[in-house]
Order: C-alpha cells, then structure tokens, then sequence
C-alpha cells in the first residue's frame, strides 16, 4: 500500500505531559516514520508518513493524547510522502534536553496560569529527576543539579512575567545530608556560586532575598553568602524569592518550638507562627 503524508497541530495541554513520547510509542509499532515537536506557542506538531490506515489511527489517537494531556483542538492536512523519515522521533528542534523540558513545563504554566480566574500570589518548587538524568546522558549526580539550578534565573523571569510575586525553590532538605559526601560538597558549591549569579538579577529586579532551613551546618561560605544577600536585599518589596536549604517542614516546627520556649513566650498560633523561618 502507498505511503502519504500528514501534516498534524494539536492545541491543548499537550507539552509537558509527555505527549511527544506518547506520539512516538503508538506511531512506531504501526511502522509510520516522522516527529513529533513542541511549538513555542504551546501546540504539539506531528508530520508523519506511513499508509493512510495507519495514519488514520494515529489522528484517532491524537484526538484521546497521552494521560496527563488534555487535547482542546486536532487540526491536520494530507499530503504527499516525500520519504525522508527513517523512523519517528521526539524532535527537541536542537535543544539541550534540560532547556526542551524547561520550554514545556513553562508553556504547561503558562496554559494553566491563564485558566484559572487568580493568579497565584505564591509558587513553590520542589526540583526532581536532576540525578537520573544525569544518569541518563551519563554524567555525575552534580552535573544535572548544576544544569538544574542554573535554570532559576529563567524560572523567576516567567513567574514574574506571569505576575506572580513569591517564589520559593526547596533545593536542600533535611533529609538530603544521607547523601553521598563528595556529591554533597559539589551541591554546596553549585549553590555558592548560583547565590551569586542571582545577586544581579535580585538587584536589577528589586527581589528581596530570604533562606529558609537551618543555619548550623551549612558550609561558612555559603552561610555567609546566605546572609549577605539577606541583608543587601531586605530593602526590595517589589519581588520574593526564597531557598530552602537544609530544609524540613518538621524540623522546622522543632526549631520554631524551642525558640518560642527560650523566649518564654505562651504557646499560640500566633506566638509560635512569628518564630518560623
């Protein structure tokens, strides 16, 4: 049977949800060869070949999606096969895999931002999966939460874009000290020089600074550059920005807790509230 060609713009949410993989694992057991694409405007594009059968099963599918994605819009065009493809494939359109998942989970925020009827006054982050894909491109645990980290300047920018005024990212929990030493030691590092990078973009910004989590076992240079960021910041109304390092929502009762005690204030909500990070 003669290959065609189709030509297909799914609107929707589509891009951080898995969409493109999805495309891919349905199209190439029917043996259609293509891509499928993120566009900047929030759209997954497909171009694929194959029999018009089994492109008909992949338009059906396109119109149900992967789990997560909810598809509002299926448009597509036939068209001549020009034999190009050898197989189908997740295009990034020449994207370093951190930056094409960063692209997604920002339209995927954008879309939902401008469905709900309140922009959020706060947003927190709680980053995952930096040590497998390092694992994945075959690189150390620290290589991917360098990569990680070095996109909070891009998150903050769309957050304020958007009109959201807090930001919190939890990089470092209580927990986390279990880890291995020699990747521990590469974090603090990556996080002393990410608090300096981000000092121009708190000044240009008017982002007022603050850390969350102990202030006991972290390394003295990053400590200090911590505070000096506090400090030089506390001035700036205009944005938040908080890091949570050496972290934990229990621990961080215990320590509020026995600050109260020491102050021998009466135990409240209100009186324990002004002793949290």
């Amino acid at each position: 049977m003669k290959n065609i060609a189709i030509h297909i713009l799914i609107t929707g949410r589509v891009q951080g949800v898995r969409f493109r993989n999805a495309t891919r694992k349905t199209a190439q057991p029917l043996g259609i060869v293509g891509f499928a694409r993120n566009l900047e405007d929030g759209r997954v594009e497909i171009k694929a070949e194959g029999t018009k059968q089994n492109l008909q099963t992949l338009l059906d599918w396109c119109y149900q999606g992967s789990t997560l994605s909810r598809v509002d819009n299926v448009e597509h065009k036939w068209g001549e096969a020009t034999g190009q493809y050898q197989d189908f494939i997740e295009d990034r359109s020449g994207k370093h895999y951190v930056k094409d998942q960063l692209d997604a989970f920002t339209n995927l925020s954008k879309r939902f931002i401008k469905r709900v009827k309140t922009i959020p006054k706060h947003v927190v982050i709680i980053p995952d999966g930096n040590r497998r894909w390092a694992k994945s491109q075959g690189l150390k645990a620290w290589d991917g939460h360098r990569e990680g980290f070095s996109k909070v300047t891009d998150l903050s920018k769309t957050l304020r874009d958007e009109g959201i005024k807090h930001f919190t990212l939890w990089g470092f929990s209580t927990e986390n000290w279990n880890r291995d030493k020699t990747e521990i030691d590469h974090l603090m590092n990556i996080f002393t020089e990410g608090i300096e990078t981000f000092r121009d973009e708190a000044f240009e910004h008017n982002i007022q600074f603050r850390h969350l989590g102990r202030k006991d076992r972290l390394p003295k240079k990053l400590m200090e550059a911590l505070t000096q960021l506090e400090q030089d910041t506390a001035h700036f109304t205009d944005y938040n920005f908080c890091l949570a390092l050496d972290y934990g929502g229990r621990d961080e009762l215990v320590r509020a807790a026995q600050k109260l005690q020491e102050a021998g204030d009466v135990m409240s909500e209100e009186n324990l509230s002004k002793h949290l990070d």
